[in-house]
């Protein structure tokens, strides 16, 4: 898919772009049309022939084109109705997927497995479902690029296993295989969720392949053929006969080829992005791009093999709000007192969510917490965040006492 910006020179540049463009596909038409003037004119100088004897009035000319543009227009219309639902079907199928996968990591890390039995199954649901994307896009193009998967799988037995004569669905075929190991890892003690909160994930998993069929549907049902070849032969009787016309009711012969090439030029270019526009998947320029969706769908699924681990690890609770929200009561020490701040860092580091001790007791002397030091510092552009002050009275509730010890 080609990516563009027309609000520059008043898109002067965007019109002069050839890569992905139609123009190439309606020349030829155009250019026969403008020999064909170009030989009705010579003909009519040289008294070979007299066009007003073939045309006479353009009224029924008028009705076929009319009745021509219509349904190239109503084609047109329905093929990007079928681009947008395919794109639509796509990002359902990606979002779906994520969440389940997403899901399955987060249920199976409150279980009391072992923590090297819960990373080994967080590296294999993540190659999995990675495997689930890259097989699914690769069947919407035909199988016709190679796509990333996150490795941690046995390659081999998944290279055999899908290009066997026995698979012919290589996408409900990793789909059972991801089905398959969360209920034996369910039945192993794992995925230590209730069963209602548990059947979400499955639900999760069905809807991303309801995205995938709506759009395998678009992919392999192609534009009604009788409405195809009507458009078709239209356009080949405009190409044949406009030269008539023209050459009847414009005498300067640079004029009529001009106004000949840019009419069937025109209705040639609109029925051509109608028919780049009918299947939104392949490898055309004008394509989704499958590759860079199945990268972002892998760049998703990384963070998960370290859940809860280095700065992937889910932000701790500032020791201020703690004491205020944990702590604080009437007859007790103020929100932000010693003994408070000291309960309130005993509760969070208690519950794993404050981070070391060290930072607890920086935050606690009003000080800058350390910050973890990463390999891939500069790789990709920091995001920048406003943090805001906290409403406690709407946000907390109540707060019964004196709000002197808020004030800073």
């Amino acid at each position: 898919m080609i990516t563009y910006d027309q609000r520059y020179y008043g898109g002067v540049f965007l019109s002069c772009l050839c890569h992905g463009s139609v123009y190439f596909n309606v020349l030829p038409y155009a250019t026969f049309t403008c020999m064909h003037v170009m030989l009705l004119k010579a003909g009519e100088y040289y008294g070979f022939w007299i066009t007003s004897e073939i045309v006479s009035h353009p009224f029924v000319y008028q009705v076929f084109t009319f009745v021509l543009g219509f349904v190239i227009v109503f084609r047109a219309n329905l093929a990007y109705q079928r681009f947008w639902e395919g794109r639509t079907c796509l990002e359902l199928m990606s979002s779906k997927w994520s969440d389940a996968a997403l899901q399955s990591v987060v249920f199976d890390n409150v279980s009391k497995k072992p923590e090297f039995d819960r990373r080994a199954f967080r590296a294999r649901m993540v190659s999995l479902f990675s495997l689930l994307h890259a097989t699914a896009c690769s069947c919407l193009q035909d199988n016709e690029n190679a796509l990333e998967v996150i490795e941690g799988l046995d390659q081999q037995s998944i290279v055999s296993s899908l290009n066997s004569v026995h698979c012919r669905d290589q996408v409900f075929m990793v789909f059972t295989w991801i089905q398959d190991t969360l209920i034996r890892r369910q039945n192993m003690g794992g995925i230590a969720v209730p069963p209602p909160v548990c059947t979400r994930l499955f639900q999760e998993m069905s809807n991303g392949m309801l995205g995938f069929n709506n759009a395998n549907k678009i992919h392999n049902t192609p534009f009604p053929f009788p409405y195809a070849q009507l458009i078709t032969v239209a356009l080949l009787i405009l190409t044949a006969t406009s030269a008539f016309v023209m050459s009847l009711y414009v005498e300067s012969p640079f004029w009529a080829c001009l106004f000949s090439f840019l009419a069937v030029s025109g209705y040639m270019a609109i029925n051509e992005v109608a028919i780049e526009l009918e299947d939104p998947f392949g490898d055309d320029a004008n394509d989704l791009p499958m590759d860079e969706y199945q990268l972002c769908f892998n760049d998703r699924l990384r963070p998960l093999l370290f859940l809860d681990e280095g700065p992937f690890h889910a932000p701790a609770l500032e020791v201020a709000f703690a004491a205020m929200a944990c702590t604080y009561d009437s007859q007790g020490p103020g929100p932000l007192s010693a003994t408070a701040m000291t309960r309130a860092g005993g509760y969070l580091e208690e519950m794993g969510i404050a981070g070391s001790k060290k930072n607890m007791k920086a935050q606690k002397d009003g000080e800058e917490p350390e910050e973890d030091e990463s390999e891939d510092e500069g790789k990709y552009p920091p995001i920048t965040l406003k943090f805001v002050s906290m409403d406690v009275g709407s946000r907390i509730g109540t707060v019964v006492g004196p709000m002197a010890d808020l004030e800073d």
